[in-house]
């Protein structure tokens, strides 16, 4: 062989181990490769190409282009457009291109194609494909993520905000921008310490150490002020994000201004339940005290009635100790443990009544208005007490008005669907709503946060007892109803009173029946009082006057003395004594004597009394503490009833 010859073999071994590596290249590049002459005649392509078109090798090697080019152009969506590309390519030979490519069956190409040449000239193109299906689906997946989150973004109830590091506003939502009173041109670019957004600064510079360590916060509670200068209770949950390339915050604020509004009224209720229960323990042995006082004055007196100068020292024991029982009336009032007598009212009627006595009570220089509105339902409720109610909140408007003014006392039915806002009750329902407005000096939110504690008042030392509103406060509560102080200083205040309505008429007032011609008797009567003092005391007044007296120190006992004895003529007995009640004993012996007359007396009931508190219309009841005379008059009345 010539030399000639072995360099010919030579470069042919050569350019076909060159081939056979610019195969290999092709073949394990992962994007599919295929290379036309200038006509758009295929000359090469790679394994990947075949895989990705689908396409069988057969038509790649035939060099069948027409029969390739209708393969591909099947499987696209827009086969024209492809077309269209192609074209225009080839009228400019030396271009580049960079597309993407949807196939009907959902699948993703971008088609690179660049021109290949050689010594400055055109000569064919090159076409490279990745197929990029699973990125687009994972692009389209985060855009709809995205959206989705806008959407939520922009429609949640619940106010949210995107803020750079550095507290700057780059999007808020409208439940945001209506929270703090701002407008989104006004909020956006702004910090929050430039829109005043924290109450207080210092929380600000706590907020960001507690989202420092994990780059989030929860529940981060906190002030916000408005636009108004409203100060709103919040509570913020923050995570730090990325967003843009940019470390951002991405917070969540919840308004929790009525949430803690209605704690505190709760907190307020509980603080007041508990003082209640004090107050009434206290009155409950109080009682006792002043009806052994008043009794034992009246027997000493009774017993040296020509004693001027012990009629006199008597007479100031038996003042100060009505003084006293005036005291423990507006305690067991604020506590709701006395014993009440409710009936169906007309408070229109009750309000045109007590006007006549309110001003007096208010002075001329306060001008009293009643506005009464017609027809309004019944309600359910005693009527000294209800009179009582208003009568204290008329002594406490005409108090703040010391140099005159206007107090209203109006009347409104009112038919709830739900909860009155920021409010503990009342719920839906009809109420009647009676409402006490005066013009006078107003009270700021601390004192309205304490007006219906006992004792608390604002007045000088001497001038209130701060038991008021107090027993307003516990005689509505005790007739199921509601009570609500509105005011501002300088602005005068409302008191509104919803009592719930009934279906029901007023009934008509029982004539005032005669005294009873004597305070003597011969009947026997059954005494129930687990006060030993007590018990002793009225044993002793019921028998000076004649009565046969059968004592006993609970309601066990005295049914035991009641079998004993054939005849019982009456039952006198205390409503809250050790195991069963006084009601409960009545209800046992008036099963056993139908015709026994029954007198219930007291002047606390305890937390286990529940519907004890509330008498059968009609049931004959002696309000502690009481005087001799006092208990032998209500003897004999309910003895003589019919």
């Amino acid at each position: 062989m010539s030399r000639r010859s072995e360099d010919s073999a030579a470069t042919a071994a050569e350019l076909q181990e060159l081939i056979s590596l610019l195969r290999a290249t092709l073949d394990s590049t992962t994007d599919g490769i295929l290379v036309v002459d200038r006509q758009g005649r295929i000359s090469t392509w790679n394994r990947r190409f075949a895989e990705m078109w689908q396409m069988p090798p057969i038509i790649l090697e035939s060099r069948d282009d027409d029969r390739a080019i209708a393969f591909a152009l099947d499987q696209l969506a827009d086969p024209d457009a492809f077309i269209a590309k192609v074209r225009e390519l080839y009228a400019t030979p030396e271009a580049e291109s960079f597309d993407a490519l949807e196939f009907k069956d959902g699948r993703v190409f971008e088609r690179y194609s660049r021109p290949q040449m050689i010594g400055g000239e055109a000569i064919g193109r090159v076409w490279s494909f990745r197929d990029v299906t699973e990125r687009r689906r994972v692009e389209v997946s985060l855009r709809d993520e995205r959206e989705r989150f806008a959407r939520a973004f922009r429609a949640s109830p619940v106010a949210v905000s995107i803020t750079l590091l550095d507290g700057r506003f780059i999007d808020v939502n409208d439940a945001f921008l209506r929270l703090l009173g701002h407008e989104r041109e006004h909020a956006l670019g702004r910090t929050s310490l430039e829109l005043g957004v924290w109450a207080y600064v210092s929380d600000r510079a706590r907020f960001v150490a507690a989202l420092e360590p994990s780059g989030a916060v929860r529940e981060f509670r906190t002030r916000f002020r408005t636009s108004s200068g409203e100060i709103r209770d919040v509570s913020v949950s923050a995570e730090r994000i990325e967003l843009g390339g940019h470390q951002c915050i991405l917070a969540i604020t919840s308004d929790l201004t009525e949430q803690r509004r209605l704690e505190e009224q709760l907190l307020q209720s509980q603080k007041l339940e508990a003082v209640g229960r004090l107050a009434g323990g206290i009155a409950h042995d109080f009682n006792n005290l002043l009806t052994t006082i008043l009794g034992y004055s009246e027997l000493i007196l009774h017993s040296r009635p020509d004693d001027p100068e012990l009629r006199v020292e008597i007479g100031e024991i038996r003042k100060a100790s009505e003084r006293a029982a005036s005291l423990t009336r507006q305690l067991l009032a604020f506590s709701r443990k006395q014993v009440i007598e409710p009936r169906v009212l007309d408070v229109n009627a009750l309000v045109a009544e007590s006007s006549r006595m309110l001003r007096r009570i208010i002075g001329e220089d306060i001008a009293l208005v009643t506005d009464l509105s017609p027809g309004l339902a019944s309600v359910r409720a005693d009527p000294v007490q209800l009179e009582q109610v208003i009568v204290n909140l008329a002594v406490n408007a005409r108090d703040a008005m010391p140099e005159g003014g206007r107090l209203a006392v109006t009347t409104r039915p009112v038919r709830l669907d739900a909860p009155l806002p920021g409010r503990s009750g009342p719920g839906p329902g009809s109420w009647v709503k009676v409402s006490v407005a005066d013009t006078g000096v107003g009270m700021d939110a601390a004192t309205q946060e304490r007006i219906f504690e006992p004792f608390f008042t604002t007045k000088e030392k001497g001038k209130g007892t701060g038991l008021g509103l107090s027993t307003a406060y516990g005689i509505v509560k005790q007739s199921g109803g509601f009570i609500y102080a509105t005011s501002e200083v300088g602005r005068g205040a409302t008191f509104d009173i919803y009592l719930p309505s009934v279906n029901e008429r007023p009934a008509e007032r029982d004539a005032e029946p005669p005294p009873p011609e004597t305070e003597y008797g011969r009947e026997t009567i059954l005494l129930a009082e687990d006060e030993e003092g007590l018990r002793a005391l009225n044993r002793r007044i019921l028998e000076s006057h004649g009565y046969r007296v059968l004592a006993a120190r609970d309601a066990e006992e005295a049914s035991t003395l009641a079998r004993g004895h054939a005849v019982v003529d009456m039952l006198v007995t205390d409503i809250v004594m050790p195991g069963a009640s006084g009601r409960q004993l009545a209800r046992r012996l008036l099963q056993e004597r139908p015709g026994l007359k029954v007198l219930y007396v007291s002047g606390y009931l305890d937390g286990s009394a529940g519907a004890e508190a509330v008498l059968e219309p009609g049931a004959n009841f002696l309000q502690k503490p009481f005087t001799p005379d006092a208990l032998l008059r209500r003897v004999r009345e309910a003895l003589d009833a019919l």
